[in-house]
């Protein structure tokens, strides 16, 4: 699904494995990320790079319980 060089957007309130995972581990693989607000769109557009791949969100959030409008 990813390959090194990829970008992803990562929700700044995921439950503490998943964020530990993408920004720790997954960098080490050549994966950049950037972490925003998943409930602010204006966030998500101004984020999304060329290479962005995904885009991960929980909603409700882990653990402020965050809501995103999908």
């Amino acid at each position: 699904l990813l390959q090194s060089g990829d970008h992803v957007l990562l929700g700044d309130d995921v439950y503490g494995g998943t964020f530990r995972l993408f920004n720790k581990v997954l960098v080490k693989n050549g994966l950049s990320c950037t972490i925003i607000d998943t409930s602010d769109i204006s966030q998500i557009k101004k984020a999304i790079k060329q290479n962005t791949k995904a885009l991960y969100l929980e909603t409700p959030s882990n653990p402020l319980l965050k809501i995103t409008d999908l």
